[in-house]
């Protein structure tokens, strides 16, 4: 067994490879109240906290029973709705709730389990996308770089995982970009990732469990196919949408001592967990184990992992390059090559800057009580990038690198175009804004 910080909901990640779109039907008072009540059931149940998915279960039904939830009759936005409201108590970004306009299938339990047909479309669906990484290859100054968007299943990703880790196994230094990676898919593939960076065994995280009470620790394994990367520098980019168990890999490194974070503060979400079918089209992602950290004796649930060096996520690259080319010039032991690399780094440095500071400005929505802005420039982490009340309009600004970058106001929670640009990335209302800087 290895680590497990996030099970990705399977629904979502079939949802994401087969539905284009769904069609809308209509809620009954009847169907409303069967899905809210299915929902409740399943945080009562199995959520690793009860007395959180008690009080959740009393918050919800107050709502329901003020009307509240009468007049959504999508259900999609009922969905999005009780994951609000049932985030706004638990503070727990793990908890969400689906609908699939198909009929969930069932099982003899009460998780929601792949059949062998869609799990052969998810790995097709994941082979397109390199299983999750984006990029293996070498910097200026032999230094590695990887990158990940998640982390798949190593029953179809460890030998593209493998081939990565080739790549990059005679650079000096590492550089691992998580900034937007929302988690991983299994519970082996962070542990034998991490098995490359450590001589010996060594405790990642402990898990417990609410089923049963008990307790199951994670460690990284002695050996691996191909050659360790050991004694060498590691740096990890992290944005606001680093998630789960990508946040955990984070987390691990921080603590041992293994690597330096650098970027944004994380998403904050370890419970780890699954997505239960509360009934036949609705389902709901249930946290139900506790991650101990065996260093920290805690976690970073709802705080998000705090980085060695705080930079905007968007420059975060060329922090660590630049950080590493300084650091392997002060080690390297041949004068040659530690003159190459403060040559190499002193280029990169005055490389001109691929960013700028823009200016967002969102007019109106006096009552609002919190204005953000994401996009591409800080992957979609509303977050880190908040908004001012200035007069009329709530205004702030970010670092966004030159080229094309897409954006969204978020307000309290609702995600929402800039009514003041006309340029859209698609020709549909709620379409990203797109704004291009030169």
């Amino acid at each position: 067994m290895g680590c497990i910080l996030t099970i990705l909901t399977a629904a979502t990640a079939l949802a994401a490879a087969t539905y284009s779109a769904s069609p809308k039907d209509s809620l009954t008072n009847e169907t409303r109240t069967d899905a809210i009540r299915s929902i409740l059931r399943c945080l009562n149940e199995e959520y690793i906290y009860p007395e959180v998915a008690e009080k959740m279960e009393r918050s919800v039904l107050a709502k329901s029973a003020q009307g509240v939830y009468d007049r959504i009759s999508e259900p999609h936005a009922l969905a999005d709705r009780l994951t609000l409201d049932l985030q706004d108590v638990s503070h727990d970004l793990h908890i969400r709730v689906h609908y699939s306009p198909e009929k969930l299938p069932k099982d003899p339990g009460t998780e929601f389990r792949l059949t062998p047909e869609m799990k052969a479309q998810m790995s097709r669906h994941m082979r397109r996308d390199n299983f999750g990484m984006g990029k293996a290859e070498v910097l200026k100054g032999n230094v590695g770089y990887l990158q990940f968007d998640y982390l798949a299943p190593l029953e179809v990703a460890a030998d593209t995982y493998r081939a990565g880790m080739a790549t990059i196994a005679n650079s000096d230094a590492l550089i691992l970009d998580l900034r937007s990676c929302r988690g991983s898919m299994s519970p082996q593939t962070i542990p034998m990732l991490c098995s490359y960076f450590f001589a010996k065994p060594t405790h990642l995280n402990t898990i417990r469990w609410r089923k049963g009470n008990r307790t199951e620790e994670f460690w990284t394994k002695e050996k691996v196919e191909g050659q360790k990367y050991l004694d060498k520098p590691i740096y990890v980019l992290v944005s606001g949408s680093t998630f789960s168990g990508a946040e955990e890999m984070a987390y691990d490194l921080k603590n041992l001592k293994r690597a330096v974070i650098i970027g944004d503060t994380t998403g904050g979400g370890a419970n780890p967990g699954g997505t239960r079918r509360a009934n036949d089209h609705f389902g709901v992602f249930v946290p139900f184990g506790q991650v101990i950290n065996p260093i920290t004796k805690t976690n970073w649930e709802g705080v998000g992992v705090t980085p060695n060096v705080p930079v905007p996520a968007i420059t975060a690259l060329r922090t660590a390059h630049l950080t590493a080319l300084k650091e392997l010039s002060r080690t390297a032991t041949e004068p040659e090559w530690r003159q190459a690399l403060a040559a190499i780094s002193q280029d990169v440095e005055q490389e001109p800057s691929p960013f700028r500071t823009v200016n967002f400005r969102l007019e109106g929505h006096p009552d609002a009580k919190e204005v953000t802005v994401a996009g591409t420039f800080n992957f979609w982490a509303s977050r880190p990038t908040r908004l001012r009340r200035d007069g009329n309009a709530w205004i702030g600004t970010a670092q966004v690198a030159a080229g094309r970058t897409l954006y969204k106001f978020v307000v309290d929670g609702n995600w929402i175009p800039d009514p003041a640009n006309p340029k859209k990335a698609r020709p549909t209302p709620d379409s990203d804004s797109v704004v291009l800087i030169p």
